[in-house]
This record gives C-alpha cells, structure tokens and sequence, in this order.
C-alpha cells in the first residue's frame, strides 16, 4: 500500500514537472517570436500560457509590453490592471506601467503611479527619477522637474538624466535672443554678393511665443529693413497655430506688408501636418501663396516635406522644400538636409529677390549643423548651393553660407 502511495505521489510530480516544463516552452517560444517583432504570434502564444495557467503574472506583464511596442495602449494597460489587482508588489509590473504611461504621453497619471511603486516597494530610483523628470518635461512644467533633479543631485552622473536636466533647464528660459546672417555669392561675381541678416528676440507668455525680429538685406547696392513679429499659440491638445506679419521700410527689397497664418496639428503615428496661406504686398504686385506640411519623427529623424503654390495675377508657380535633420541625443544638435525646388517669397534667402524670379526654376541643396555650446547657447552653421534660371533656359551657380547665434535666458 505503502509502495502505491509512493508511486502515485512521484506519477502526479512528474506529470506536474512536464506540465510546467511545456508551459515554460510555449511562453519561450512566445519571447522568440517577440524579439523577431513577430508580435501576433507571440501574443498568441503567451495567451496559451495564461490559459493554462491563470496565475503567470509574468506573461501577463510579458503581454502588457508586446501590446504597447505595437501602441495598443488600452490592452496593454488592461493586462496591466489584472496583475495590480493581484500582485501589487510586482517589480516587472513597475518597469512596464511606467514605460506604457510615458509611450502614451498619460504625463499627470504616470507621476501618480510612480508614487504608488514607491509606495509598493518598486526601488530603482534611476528609473524613478528619470521618468519624473521627463513627465515634468512632457507637461511642461519645467521649473519643477529643475527643482526635482536638484534634490536628486547623485543621479547627475547619469548621461541620460544630464541630457535632461539641461534640456529642462533650456526649455525653462522663456527668452531668447538670436543672431542670423548670410551670404550669397555667385559665379563670376555677378551680381555681386547679396547679404541677409536678422536679429529676433523670442518670449513666451503662458501658452503663446511672441516672436520680434528685425530683418536686413543688401542687395544690387540697396539696403533695406523689415520688423516682423511671429506669434505660436499652443492648444491643449497638442495642436498650434501660427501667425506673422511684417512691413517694409523702403519697400525698395522687402514687401511692403507679408501675413501669415498657418494651423498646425498632430496626427496618426508622430505624424505632423498644417494648412495655411501667406500675402505679400509689394509696390507693384499682390502675391499668395498656399502652402502647408507633412512631418513625422522616425527614430531620431524629422522628415518633412512642404510645398508652396504661389498666385499672382493668373501666374501660377509650384516650388517644394524637404528637410531632414538627424537629431543627437539631446533636443538640439543635429545634422540637416535641405532639397528645394523652385522658388517662393516664403523663402528667407528669397525674402529680398525680385517678386518676378518666383517664376523661374531653381534646384537648392543645403547641409546644416545645429549644436549646443553650453545649456543656453546655441550655434547652426550652414552651406548651399542653388542651380538657379536667371532668363528662359539660362542657368547660373549661387553658392550660400548661413550662421545663426541663440542665447536663452
């Protein structure tokens, strides 16, 4: 009897131990699927698992990360509420929650749950810390992440929190004062070299930026002068509009009046687009144009495209600008990439040209550099080349250096 007993007992164990021992192969062959981004078939998996047994809190979080990498952030936190409901103290259940919250821009929820893994004993202050301060920075509550970071001074040596804590520190100045100028030469040296110059100072009022900017051309030996301003409204959801408007002092280079107004809005996947118009009034012609853009972040790439569609008179013309900048680890160095076609008041370098040679063809290329000299100063460099028509079917060479000063404080 004594020896059935026994038997039966090492039976059920061996049959426990396959069990497990299956269950542990099929949530494996889910983790593979996962990291092939083969993510149906891994959730598929991990939902036999919990099917088999209820209580794998672990490829229920496991699950909770696959739906989130595939920004279904409502099944994700659904998985997420199941294992809190039973396991409150899961460390794991912490490390995704938190990601899930930041991913899905939730910045006042994700501040009220790192306090509740404080409180549930989740201790990787790193983690804590840094996704704080970037709920602050998301809510733009700048000062207070500054503050925080502050009281936790040993986590500095951190590159990651570094790099935020300066861009906290950047984005907390709500002036800044900038410095443009650039230089066009031409083949031949003719014409002779055309100059653009600028300086703006920028400030922000709760949720709208004043822009005051001074602009000045020399060009075919005229000078001109041109005050502007730009106005950036921010919506509380993440929308923007944008307006401008500026007059001529001479009106002998720039317009006599340019308005602007320009609504800009987020869509879709780090999708950004706009619609909006722009007049220019000059002494002997009235221009529009109609134009907007398309961008969107890949990884750490902006991509955008804009075009312009310029009307004067019945006189039509179509000209495009793609810029591409590759972004640093940081929110300001980066490497830029500019293709133009065609031409447009809009332009900056076409602010003093013409108002006829929007009409005539040309191919631009720029390359550009962005970085930070300190936290609140900044320097871009730039240079270009335009293969620009000048008559019907005749060609020349422009060649254009740019440099721009930003301070904030």
């Amino acid at each position: 009897m004594i020896r059935l007993l026994h038997i039966t007992i090492l039976s059920l164990f061996a049959v426990c131990t396959m069990a497990q021992t299956n269950i542990d192969s099929l949530f494996s062959v889910a983790i593979d699927h996962s990291r092939a981004e083969e993510y149906d078939l891994a959730v598929q998996k991990a939902a036999q698992v919990v099917q088999l047994d209820s209580t794998r809190n672990d490829v229920k979080v496991f699950m909770a990360n696959v739906y989130a990498w595939q920004q279904d952030y409502n099944t994700s936190k659904e998985y997420i509420s199941q294992v809190y409901a039973i396991d409150p103290n899961n460390n794991e259940l912490y490390e995704t929650w938190l990601n899930v919250l930041l991913w899905n821009k939730e910045y006042k929820k994700l501040l009220s749950i790192i306090d509740t893994a404080k409180t549930n004993g989740y201790n990787n202050d790193y983690n804590l810390t840094l996704k704080k301060a970037l709920a602050y920075q998301g809510l733009e509550r700048y000062s207070a992440g500054i503050n925080f970071l502050n009281q936790n001074k040993s986590l500095l040596d951190s590159a990651d929190i570094r790099y935020l804590y300066n861009n906290l520190k950047r984005s907390a100045s709500k002036n800044t004062i900038s410095a443009f100028y650039s230089i066009d030469l031409f083949e031949n040296n003719t014409p002779t070299p055309h100059h653009l110059a600028f300086v703006d100072y920028s400030t922000s009022v709760e949720q709208t930026i004043f822009i005051f900017r001074c602009n000045y051309a020399y060009r075919f030996e005229i000078d001109d002068i041109q005050p502007e301003i730009d106005i950036y409204h921010n919506f509380d959801n993440g929308h923007y509009l944008f307006a401008n408007y500026g007059f001529g002092i001479n009106n002998k280079l720039f317009p006599r009046h340019r308005v602007g107004l320009e609504y800009f809005f987020p869509f879709g996947n780090n999708f950004e687009a706009s619609a909006g118009a722009k007049f220019f009034n000059y002494p002997s012609d009235d221009v529009i144009v109609l134009t907007g853009h398309l961008g969107k972040y890949v990884s750490n790439m902006w991509l955008s495209l804009r075009p312009y569609y310029t009307i004067k008179e019945g006189n039509n013309s179509f000209s495009s600008l793609f810029n591409m900048r590759i972004y640093d680890n940081n929110q300001v160095g980066y490497y830029g990439l500019e293709l133009g076609y065609g031409n447009s008041p809009d332009d900056r370098s076409r602010y003093a040209q013409p108002i006829g040679s929007i009409w005539l063809s040309a191919y631009k290329i720029k390359l550009e550099r962005n970085f930070a000299i300190s936290h609140s100063n900044e320097v871009r460099v730039g240079a270009g080349y335009v293969y620009e028509e000048i008559s019907q079917n005749s060609y020349r060479n422009r060649f254009l250096f740019e440099i721009l000063l930003k301070h904030r404080f």
